[in-house]
């Protein structure tokens, strides 16, 4: 017999634990995906809250501090982030900054500044593209992704 208990799958809402963190899911109740795959965890929100985006989601809405930022029916997931088409983007929200990275499979990083439209708060590179990209990353051309605490919301 194992020295350790069998894993128990964490229901929908509950807290569970991950390390030293504890996250608990978040996300609307409707169709489950048919696999993994059609699945994406994303950390979220100041209390790092775990919420699913899945691949045939009708519309997934970037939402900082309540106002929605950006918003399509297209989203790419990669490495853990849902990157949103250049075009689905609330351009009044967004400045260019001059900061840039640089991954080594998917090219050179350009950043965004996000300002909150009713506090004037300034979230100073919270959003990135890849302009440019190597052929690995070519699905995420264009695309932009957020830092926390931006949410991912599904409807």
């Amino acid at each position: 017999m194992s020295a350790h208990a069998p894993r128990r799958r964490a229901a929908v809402g509950e807290a569970r634990p991950v390390g030293a963190l504890r996250l608990s899911l978040s996300h609307k109740v409707g169709a489950r995906p048919q696999s993994h795959a059609q699945s994406l965890d994303v950390l979220t929100s100041k209390n790092i809250v775990m919420s699913k985006v899945r691949a045939y989601a009708k519309m997934v809405k970037a939402v900082w501090k309540g106002q929605v930022i950006a918003e399509t029916a297209a989203p790419q997931m990669v490495d853990g982030n849902v990157y949103y088409p250049r075009s689905a983007l609330k351009s009044e929200f967004f400045t260019p900054n001059s900061k840039t990275t640089v991954c080594g499979w998917k090219g050179t990083a350009s950043y965004f500044d996000i300002k909150h439209a009713e506090t004037g708060e300034v979230m100073s590179g919270g959003a990135w593209s890849y302009p440019e990209t190597k052929p690995a990353a070519d699905k995420i051309k264009g695309y932009v992704a957020f830092y926390p605490p931006v949410q991912h919301v599904e409807e």
